[in-house]
């Protein structure tokens, strides 16, 4: 499963991961040993030490996907197309884009990396080769994704390692899809702030 979602990311296309997610579920519908062990969106524990390093992932991850986007040069083709698209949308409609990309892809990549990925890896893995698989796996998505290029990539392997270690403390989503959420919504803003007006 791990290097199936992985494959995913490296083929390059835009929210394909979704796709990968939609087809695991609706074969988990009828044959469930293809559901995470923890469910479809395990809540985890929580507890002051993961607030406080959720808190720091959000910070962290709005820092450099900022700096990353304002001296980099490497969009992904994918993000190039996305603008595109956007500069077509009337102004609610790119507010509801928005909103659905930052819920329904931070939650889709949960599910996809620290949900399923974590779990197959963690079958057959101690939980520091879980955390690292599922992070690999993560980062492939990155190769022409946002961010792109071999600091992108570098940049979604550390925040792959970082929620997938929240993910591992918790025993839950809630906290990586939050803290996901969080960084999609600088991607859209850095989008819309940085890309649109050129």
């Amino acid at each position: 499963m791990t290097l199936l979602i992985a494959l995913t990311g490296l083929i390059g296309v835009p929210f394909g991961i979704w796709f990968v997610v939609g087809l695991i579920w609706l074969a988990s519908q009828r044959l469930p040993q293809l559901a995470p062990d923890t469910g479809w969106l395990a809540p985890g524990r929580a507890t002051p030490v993961v607030w406080w390093l959720a808190g720091m992932v959000v910070v962290a991850a709005g820092i450099g996907l900022t700096l990353w986007a304002r001296w980099t040069d490497q969009f992904g083709e994918s993000t190039i197309e996305l603008v595109e698209a956007a500069r077509r949308l009337p102004g609610a409609a790119l507010a509801v884009s928005v909103i659905a990309f930052v819920v329904v892809n931070a939650t889709c990549e949960e599910i996809a990396y620290r949900g399923i990925a974590f779990e197959a890896a963690i079958a057959v893995l101690p939980p520091i080769g879980a955390v690292a698989a599922q992070a690999v796996a993560f980062a492939t998505l990155h190769v022409a994704g946002f961010p792109a290029g071999p600091l992108g990539v570098g940049l979604a392997l550390g925040y792959g390692l970082v929620l997938g270690t929240i993910r591992q403390v918790t025993g839950g989503l809630r906290f990586p899809i939050v803290a996901h959420m969080a960084a999609d919504a600088t991607i859209a803003v850095l989008v819309i702030a940085l890309l649109l007006p050129g």
